[in-house]
C-alpha cells in the first residue's frame, strides 16, 4: 500500500508513492491547512484531513493508525518505546536529543497502555 505524497508544499516536486509501512506518524499542520506525512528521515505533505487519513488506512488495509493528539495518528507497528512521563512516542530504539517523536495530549495518556497491547514489543521508559 502507497500512499501518494509531495516532498514540498505546494507539490511542485511532484507526487511520489511512499510505503505506507515507512511512515511513523501523520500530523495535521494547521497554519498551513495540510497533512505532513512523518518518516525517519523526511517529512512528506497530502491532502485531506486526519479522519479520512486513519479510517482509509485501518478498515481499507488493516494498518494500527491511532489518534495521540487531536492533530496527531500514529502508526502503532512502528512504535519503539513511550515516555509516560513526557507523554510521547519513539520510533528508534536509541534515544537521543535528535530522535523523532510525537507527542500525546493529555486526554489520550492513556491510550499508551492500549497502545502496548496493539504493539507488545512497545517498551515503556
Amino acid at each position: 500500500m502507497y500512499l501518494s505524497v509531495t516532498e514540498d508544499l505546494k507539490g511542485k516536486s511532484g507526487i511520489i508513492n511512499l510505503d505506507v509501512e515507512d511512515v511513523w506518524f501523520i500530523h495535521f499542520f494547521s497554519r498551513k491547512r495540510i497533512i505532513e506525512v512523518h518518516t525517519e528521515t523526511q517529512i512528506l505533505y497530502m491532502t485531506g484531513t486526519l479522519a479520512y487519513w486513519q479510517n482509509a488506512l485501518n478498515t481499507t488495509y488493516g494498518f494500527p493508525f491511532e489518534t495521540v493528539d487531536r492533530n496527531i495518528i500514529v502508526n502503532v507497528s512502528r512504535i519503539t518505546c513511550v515516555d509516560s512521563v513526557r507523554s510521547v512516542a519513539y520510533f528508534t530504539s536509541e534515544i537521543t536529543e535528535k530522535s523523532k517523536y510525537c507527542t500525546f495530549s493529555q486526554g489520550n495518556r492513556k491510550k499508551m497502555e492500549h497502545l502496548k497491547k496493539l504493539n507488545p514489543s512497545i517498551v515503556t521508559i
